[in-house]
C-alpha cells in the first residue's frame, strides 16, 4: 500500500466509527424521547393517541387486546413512557394460549 493509500483507509475506518457512534447515540435520544410513535393522522389513530394521555396520568395495570401484528407492544410501549412508570423497565408479557 502507498502512504496515501494507507491513509486514506485509516481515515474512512475514523469516520465510519465515528458515524457508527453517531447513529447510536441519536437513536438512543430519539427513544428516550418517545419517538416510536403510531403512524398515520386518521381519526382511529387519533383516537388512540387520546387515550394513551388520558390512560398515562394512572399508574393501574393496563390490558391491552387485539389481533396480530396491529400494534399492542408499541401502544403499551407509549403508554409505559408517557406513565409515572416510565423511567422504570418495559417488560412486555405476550398471554398468547
Amino acid at each position: 500500500f502507498s502512504r496515501e493509500q494507507l491513509l486514506l483507509a485509516v481515515y474512512k475506518a475514523l469516520a465510519s466509527k465515528g458515524l457508527q457512534r453517531d447513529n447510536k447515540r441519536l437513536q438512543a435520544a430519539l427513544v428516550g424521547k418517545g419517538y416510536r410513535t403510531l403512524l398515520g393522522d386518521s381519526a382511529a389513530i387519533q383516537g388512540v393517541h387520546n387515550l394513551i394521555k388520558k390512560i398515562s396520568g394512572s399508574c393501574a395495570p393496563v390490558l391491552i387486546l387485539g389481533e396480530s401484528g396491529t400494534g399492542k407492544e408499541l401502544v403499551a410501549r407509549l403508554l409505559h413512557e408517557q406513565s409515572c412508570c416510565g423511567k422504570g423497565p418495559f417488560i412486555p408479557i405476550n398471554c398468547a394460549a
